[in-house]
């Protein structure tokens, strides 16, 4: 592999998502909280990742930029294909649009010019299966991703750590959650929790979506161990804004849960038994004594100001917090969007210490 060749792939690449989300977004056809700033964020933390995980399997530190650079083209793709509203698997179809993207003509598809043609086609195929990996559960990806070759192994695991762990946990997912459930899922599924709870369904919209999250899809027990490092950090800031609700609403996890039964919350009664075994093995009720006030008004605050804006960045901009929470929050969500020389090479570091 030329490393030049593959700088140019990857700017190509993100070029070419960067016009096409543009188009979409003035179509109406993108989600807010799945845009170019999430894609951008997923590119840039997969590179760091699959580079330090090259270099901890042993890799020379050529092969580890190599994985890098293929990462950050998968962490662009990911979401190539994702609709603002889904009907069909966002990751399969990605998976095919990269692969006639790269082959038409004469391949059978609409597309009329070939795309990422600074890609081999074995590049090509790490990328688009890396695309496809990206929505599996973490069960469902280590059956899926054990026989495959070392390079694909360590570019699929980056993506799915940029999407499912930096982009769904840490200080990030309290605004792209706040906006996302609070706001466009209730003008859609959620919308019948406006006539149970009033004003304050966005606040448990909010709550039970993290609940699904931090207790099944995203448990910190389910993921590789080499990931787990990595996210407990993350995950503990996401666990104290959602006690934070969970005290702002006055409910232990227990009462959460029965109320989520109560008005059939989407995937509840697919995940019901582990988000239970798992909210018993937290032991959350001390952790939510343990919130303060200024903190459950915070999260109330900002999921509040996140639906009450037009989008993620109007929100950001406009964000003036009364809380002292609310605003250490947004000043860690700012940082985490810039996402400056200076935060990626103290990532790199805290990754590297934590994978060695």
């Amino acid at each position: 592999m030329s490393l030049e060749r593959l700088k140019k792939g990857v700017e190509g690449a993100r070029d070419k998502v960067h016009t096409w989300f543009a188009k979409r977004e003035k179509t109406g056809g993108l989600s807010k909280v799945h845009d170019w700033s999430h894609v951008y964020a997923v590119a840039r933390h997969a590179k760091i990742v699959a580079e330090e995980l090259a270099l901890k399997e042993g890799q020379e530190a050529e092969v580890a930029k190599q994985a890098g650079l293929l990462a950050e083209a998968a962490g662009y793709l990911h979401d190539v294909m994702r609709k603002a509203t889904e009907r069909e698997p966002h990751g399969i179809l990605g998976k095919k649009f990269i692969e006639r993207a790269y082959a038409a003509p004469p391949f059978p598809t609409s597309i009329k010019k070939r795309f990422f043609t600074e890609f081999t086609l074995n590049e090509i195929k790490i990328i688009a299966d890396a695309v496809e990996l990206h929505e599996s559960s973490w069960k469902e990806f280590g059956e899926k991703s054990s026989d495959i070759p070392t390079l694909m192994h360590i570019v699929t695991q980056a993506v799915r750590v940029g999407d499912k762990v930096f982009e769904a946990s840490g200080y990030r997912v309290l605004e792209r959650r706040s906006f996302f459930v609070g706001k466009e899922r209730m003008q859609k599924d959620l919308k019948p929790l406006e006539g149970v709870y009033g004003e304050k369904a966005p606040l448990y919209a909010v709550a039970m979506e993290s609940a699904i999250r931090l207790r099944a899809i995203n448990a910190i027990k389910d993921m590789p161990l080499w990931v787990q490092p990595i996210a407990k950090p993350l995950h503990a800031v996401q666990e104290e804004f959602y006690y934070s609700l969970l005290k702002h609403l006055g409910l232990n996890e227990e009462e959460l849960f029965e109320e989520m039964k109560r008005v059939k919350f989407p995937k509840f009664d697919k995940y019901e038994k582990q988000i239970r075994e798992n909210a018993a093995e937290a032991d959350s009720n001390e952790s939510i004594r343990g919130i303060s006030a200024d903190a459950a008004d915070s999260a109330a605050e900002l999921v509040y100001h996140f639906v009450n804006s037009k989008n993620p960045d109007e929100a950001i901009l406009s964000f003036k917090p009364k809380g002292e929470k609310a605003a250490k929050w947004l000043e860690q969500i700012k940082a985490y969007r810039e996402g400056s020389d200076e935060y990626l090479e103290l990532l790199r570091n805290d990754i590297r210490t934590r994978l060695h």
